[in-house]
């Protein structure tokens, strides 16, 4: 049995007392120093806005114990703070590069897609891209040698016309497509950075550098502008089921992508495009698609959609072309009758 007196009491109290507030002061400075790493990876895409500064990056690692994602798309403002690799420098955002391998801790709500969107309190670089090769990004310096010792030109002019964009643009040895507008003020190209896909870039008679339209990469097939030149469609996908990239040629923005079925066709007036749609209605014969498809005109400004014709069980329709006097043409085949079809017009007014 153990006696202790009133003063013998306090005295234990208030020890009681020291020993919890410096276990919570000790909680709160360990908390104040070691925030969670969200995310622990290399950074595979870089995304620019219209002025060439740096607004987001896609990182992909592994989840590892002391992470939470494995891969995010962050967006990155001049909240975010860039530090080297020993933590105490504090470096600029727009010396971050592809190929980077970092250490980012998000702010704020992340918005729970896959991969993850959060924004960027703290990117710390813990290596830089030692391989230093050429990517889709366009390099600084006049000429790099990439890993099979062939040039890379940079996509850079002193005077730039249609004659010196076009020289330039097909001795780069990774431009894949490039396709002018009609009026031969911009050409749309593809620079193929990666084994399944690539980046858009749009160059203006004028401009002394082209720009990169922000579009997610994909497998970009084609590139069919507008008969006015203010539009261009990037044309996308490896089978019948095809995406395009809707872009507005004077604002080098990114408008909204529109699914269809094999090809699309522009109006005369550049106001439309004529395309197949998958139907609901289902075909008699197994396909590639689960229905048959119909027929629509895709109003290119309002993104409203107009019925011309719809398929049936024992039909599909494609559209062929789009006369200058505004009559479109289509075909209507048979799924059971490969040597049978139809030909049929619609008067666009």
């Amino acid at each position: 049995m153990y006696i202790v007196n009133e003063g013998g009491l306090r005295m234990v109290y208030k020890k009681t007392i020291l020993l919890a507030l410096s276990i919570i002061i000790l909680t709160l400075i360990g908390c104040q120093q070691e925030e969670k790493i969200d995310i622990r990876g290399d950074i595979t895409e870089i995304n620019k806005s219209a002025d060439n500064k740096i607004v987001s990056i896609l990182v992909e690692g592994e989840l590892e114990e002391d992470t939470s994602y494995d891969k995010a798309s962050i967006s990155i403002d001049k909240s975010t703070s860039v530090y080297s690799a020993t933590g105490e420098d504090k470096v600029s955002i727009e010396e971050i590069t592809e190929g980077m391998k970092v250490e980012v801790i998000f702010t704020g709500l992340v918005r729970e897609s896959y991969p993850v969107q959060a924004d960027a309190k703290t990117i710390r670089i813990i290596e830089q891209n030692v391989n230093n090769e050429v990517s889709g990004e366009i390099p600084n310096n006049e000429e790099v040698q990439t890993t099979n010792n062939e040039s890379t030109i940079r996509l850079a002019l002193e005077e730039s016309n249609y004659a010196t964009i076009d020289d330039i643009l097909k001795r780069r040895e990774d431009i894949d497509i490039m396709e002018w507008s009609s009026d031969e003020t911009c050409v749309a190209f593809l620079i193929n950075d990666t084994d399944w896909g690539g980046r858009m870039y749009l160059w203006h008679v004028g401009d002394l550098e082209p720009i990169e339209i922000q579009a997610e990469k994909d497998i970009i097939c084609e590139f069919i502008w507008s008969p006015n030149s203010e539009y261009v469609i990037a044309d996308i996908g490896t089978s019948n089921s095809r995406t395009g990239y809707v872009v507005k040629s004077k604002d080098n923005a990114l408008l909204y992508n529109i699914g269809y079925i094999g090809n699309f066709i522009w109006s005369p007036d550049s106001k439309f495009v004529a395309l197949a749609m998958e139907s609901e209605v289902k075909s008699i014969a197994l396909t590639e698609l689960d229905g048959t498809t119909d027929i629509y005109l895709f109003n290119i400004e309002t993104e409203e959609i107009t019925i011309v014709d719809k398929g049936a069980p024992e039909y599909f329709l494609w559209i062929t072309s789009w006369d200058s006097d505004g009559l479109l043409h289509y075909e209507k085949s048979y799924v059971n009758e490969p040597d049978k079809s139809e030909s049929l017009t619609y008067k666009y007014q």
